[in-house]
């Protein structure tokens, strides 16, 4: 029955979440590399890379606004593989890499708060 719900549902969801997506490729400005975005999918989750990620996030603390790190600490961060991996370019995506709210529930003047924290950073 729990399946069965789901998938029924699948296809309205995946449409809100299309919407969703095209709301954030539409407010966030060209400075702002928006992952994925020039693909023709729907993704799982909205992934930005920016060099003023901790200003961001100040920003989003304050207006109560979640966000997320990602791969952190990275794997070769973890002792075991210290010893012989260096990825530089690995590192370098980590320390940019914001995941952002994404959900079927969002609004698009949500979506213009969370862009205009993050163009405002970037200018």
């Amino acid at each position: 029955r729990f399946l069965k719900v789901l998938l029924e549902n699948f296809g309205e969801k995946q449409k809100k979440l299309k919407i969703i997506f095209d709301y954030y490729k539409k407010h966030l400005n060209s400075q702002v590399e928006l992952v994925g975005k020039k693909n023709n999918y729907i993704p799982y989750c909205i992934n930005i890379l920016v060099d003023q990620r901790e200003a961001i996030e100040q920003e989003f603390g304050k207006r109560e606004i979640e966000f997320k790190r990602l791969h952190v600490p990275l794997m070769v961060e973890h002792p075991c593989y210290r010893h012989n991996t260096s990825l530089p370019k690995s590192n370098e995506i980590a320390k940019k890499l914001l995941s952002l709210p994404y959900h079927q529930h969002l609004t698009e003047n949500e979506v213009v708060e969370i862009c205009s924290v993050i163009n405002e950073a970037c200018k």
